[in-house]
């Protein structure tokens, strides 16, 4: 109100380094970006309108030569992005050097960038292990289920040898049964976990206004996989391998060793 149309350019909703919402619940928070001299003119209107304003700012903590008689919050420095790390060092360190308090503080954003990305790829690196870690206990829990089965149903192998499968076909029943139940797992596992985590980024991009990216983790999947299919095959090959060792008659009679 009192200002004229003239200045205004655009009503953003995100913008980088900045605060902007659409949220009219957040609109109190919102910033205004225009350029120094016409902010300095509607200062200058809002100390004549209001004498409170006036009291309250009179110039007297200006920084020495401060363009537009207007006082600063922050500075945004831009430097070329070829520039090696030395001379970037020494750029930051000149800024610094006209702190004069420590309420003053220096972001460097390729340090962040870089500090972030680290970050990335060790927490990366801590689900890749403790994935492993739990495909290692799955294992031998799958090893001891494969056993269990197996001697569970050591009536039906033995009729099977019997009635004339080899020993190669009786240990492919035992994989393509065991291979059934896994692949049925991940294909339910993969559906609900995309759709659980589609959800919750899609409530989270709701409140942080994002715009939604779907970045599948092809390198971990792939990595699970491989361990999933090997510890599989693993875990049904070696107790079915151990039966077919066993004479029909053994097997018959429930005779394991």
């Amino acid at each position: 109100q009192g200002i004229n149309a003239e200045y205004m350019g655009a009503l953003l909703t995100k913008i980088p380094g900045f605060f902007f919402s659409s949220y009219k619940q957040v609109s109190m928070f919102a910033v205004l970006l225009l350029p120094m001299n016409q902010f300095a003119d509607i200062m200058k209107r809002c100390i004549a309108d209001n004498a409170d304003i006036g009291k309250f700012y009179n110039g007297s903590d200006l920084a020495k030569n401060s363009s537009y008689g207007i006082p600063k919050g922050s500075i945004l420095v831009k430097v070329n992005p070829n520039i090696d790390s030395f001379t970037r060092e020494t750029i930051l360190n000149g800024i610094k050097s006209y702190f004069t308090t420590d309420a003053s503080f220096l972001i460097d954003v390729v340090d962040l960038e870089k500090t972030a990305d680290e970050t990335l790829i060790l927490l990366q690196m801590f689900l890749t292990i403790v994935s492993v870690i739990c495909l290692l206990l799955s294992f031998f829990l799958l090893l001891i289920s494969s056993i269990s089965n197996i001697r569970e149903n050591v009536w039906e192998f033995g009729v099977l040898r019997a009635v004339g499968l080899t020993s190669n076909q009786v240990t492919r029943i035992f994989l393509y049964e065991s291979f059934s139940v896994i692949i049925s797992a991940l294909s339910l596992g993969f559906i609900v976990g995309i759709a659980v985590s589609i959800t919750l980024t899609l409530q989270i991009n709701m409140f942080m206004e994002l715009p939604f990216v779907f970045t599948f983790p092809d390198f971990l999947v792939a990595v699970m996989l491989v361990i999933t299919f090997i510890t599989t095959f693993a875990a049904s090959y070696f107790p079915g391998k151990v039966i077919n060792k066993k004479q029909i008659s053994n097997i018959a009679k429930e005779n394991i060793q």
